[in-house]
């Protein structure tokens, strides 16, 4: 119920939508995607194993407003056996709003992303029109998103993934480039030469800190604080001031509870799958 409230009053406070979401997750809370079968404009609740889970929104759609609502529901959801084409020419979309609902993955139940897409492509759909191709054209064969690229659509498309962190489906190539996760950080030994990498979502410089910048990076498994010294700064500063996806190296510091990452370097990571970041937020 929290976390419900919270998303609906987005946008507000310190952190994204992407992380507040994926904080939902690791409290426990199961968090499902977009569905146009089931959702509803705000997030809501829906019955589970466990109680309740929570259904995201249309209204994080980017590319979805106050006149795609006000036709959503009137037109209501698609019937069981409803055609995506005849359910479209209903709903009364344009093409824009209509590739905005499959990019985000809300038209599922009508089949998979790229043959969504395909089949909104057909001339006329998006303006009403009765004009349909004479023949049947051959299936495409398009792939299929994989686990990542479905993330990275979520993320592009409405600022958040109900269906996995990034960082949980790179953790095997990130453990293997000798990558700690939050969670080990968490655990590690004080004082221990470490690597760690995340996505970027706060970069801090108060003027009171002697030119120190401080980053929190967020993976899988919850947030790493960096410290980068003055020195270290001006040595990475155009890395630091534009990267999303940043790897570091530094020592581990231990202090009243929390840890630190004393940075020594910073690098952009290669990575072997798309990443769509969700943004930062920068003061300083």
């Amino acid at each position: 119920h929290f976390f419900a409230a919270l998303f609906n009053a987005q946008p507000m406070g310190f952190y994204s939508l992407s992380t507040l979401v994926y904080g939902a997750q690791r409290a426990g809370v199961e968090v499902r995607p977009i569905d146009l079968r089931a959702s509803f404009w705000q997030s809501s609740l829906e019955a589970s194993s466990e109680g309740y889970a929570l259904r995201m929104g249309l209204r994080f759609i980017k590319g979805i407003g106050e006149r795609e609502r006000l036709l959503w529901q009137a037109a209501g959801q698609p019937g069981e056996d409803e055609e995506l084409f005849d359910y479209a020419r209903r709903l009364g979309f344009n093409s824009g709003a209509l590739e905005a609902l499959a990019e985000a993955g809300a038209l599922a139940c009508f089949g998979a992303r790229r043959e969504v897409l395909w089949e909104l492509a057909e001339p006329g759909l998006s303006r009403g029109e009765t004009l349909a191709l004479s023949t049947a054209e051959p299936d495409p064969g398009f792939h299929r998103l994989s686990a990542i690229e479905g993330v990275a659509w979520d993320q592009r498309r409405s600022r958040h993934s109900a269906r996995a962190h990034p960082f949980a489906l790179l953790r095997p190539s990130c453990d293997a480039a000798g990558f700690l996760c939050a969670g080990a950080l968490r655990t590690g030994v004080d004082k221990s030469r470490v690597r760690c990498v995340g996505l970027v979502i706060c970069r801090q410089r108060p003027r009171s800190a002697s030119g120190v910048v401080f980053v929190t990076l967020e993976d899988e498994t919850g947030f790493i604080n960096l410290v980068v010294f003055k020195q270290v700064y001006e040595r990475f500063r155009l890395l630091l001031r534009g990267v999303a996806v940043l790897a570091a190296s530094g020592r581990l510091q231990r202090q009243e509870g929390v840890e630190h990452v004393i940075v020594h370097r910073l690098w952009e990571p290669d990575l072997d799958a798309p990443i769509t970041p969700p943004g930062s937020h920068d003061w300083g």
